[in-house]
C-alpha cells in the first residue's frame, strides 16, 4: 500500500490522506486501483474511488 497527502493549506493542517491499493496497466500506466480518501486535519474517512476497466 502507497498514501500521499494533499493539503489546501498547509498551515491549518487542511487537506487529504489518500490511501492506494492494487494497481492496473492502463495505456502503459500503472493507475491505483482503489483511492481511499480520509479528511486529514479530522483523520475521518470519506469515501473510496474504485478503478474498473471498460469492456472497449
Amino acid at each position: 500500500m502507497e498514501a500521499y497527502q494533499r493539503f489546501h493549506d498547509n498551515t491549518k493542517n487542511v487537506g487529504e490522506f489518500i490511501e492506494l491499493n492494487a494497481g492496473d496497466i492502463i495505456n502503459n500506466a500503472k493507475m491505483p486501483k482503489n483511492r481511499a480518501w480520509h479528511y486529514y486535519r479530522y483523520e475521518q474517512y470519506f469515501g473510496t474511488d474504485i478503478l474498473n476497466k471498460s469492456s472497449s
